[in-house]
């Protein structure tokens, strides 16, 4: 198996070591290599999809933890071709999901949330992260990735204020909020 974008999801590496296979150094980027699974847990803030490629073994998943805010549902799914779908439905648990969690992800496709004022305030707030020297990378999720040297010294810091991000290889990943959370992480960041 190959992972993209290492730092990722941790579950993939164990979900690899569960079906009993390695991670290795291709380049998972591979576009012939299948099937292909692409994780779209962010999809609706990014807008984008590999779902028209199904056909061509990919598989699509999807998340309600992020935007519908179902995390405690455990609730997700995935889009793939027939003969793939019929593959993952034979390998699947018998009652792979509650009666309660498909009745929330039911409720949640019928009226999905607004994703505009979260990706108008990541914007916001990555230029202003720009104009206090900070480069934050392109996101097309909730948060953002910002590089900075010190990342677990730094989020000790601001969580000694009550500012909570979260330190990963190399930077910081800041959840967007709102105007006035956000605007007291950025005071501090000054």
């Amino acid at each position: 198996m190959a992972i993209a974008n290492d730092p990722t999801y941790p579950m993939f590496q164990i979900a690899v070591w569960v079906a009993r296979a390695e991670i290795g150094n291709d380049d998972p980027a591979l576009p012939t290599a299948r099937p292909l699974l692409v994780d779209e847990a962010y999809f609706e803030y990014a807008g984008q999809t590999a779902a028209g490629l199904i056909d061509d073994d990919v598989i699509v998943i999807r998340t309600f933890s992020k935007v519908f805010g179902l995390a405690g549902a455990r609730v997700g799914y995935a889009l793939a071709g027939r003969d793939v779908a019929a593959e993952l439905n034979q390998r699947q648990h018998p009652a792979p999901l509650s009666t309660l969690s498909a009745a929330l992800a039911v409720a949640a496709l019928q009226s999905p949330p607004d994703v505009r004022p979260v990706l108008e305030e990541r914007e916001r707030v990555a230029e202003r992260l720009r104009g206090l020297g900070y480069e934050p990378l392109p996101s097309h999720a909730n948060f953002l990735y910002v590089p900075v040297d010190e990342p677990r010294g730094l989020a000790d810091q601001l969580v000694n204020q009550g500012l909570a991000v979260r330190p990963v290889r190399g930077g910081i990943r800041i959840t967007i909020r709102n105007e006035q959370d956000d605007e007291r992480l950025l005071a501090a960041l000054q």
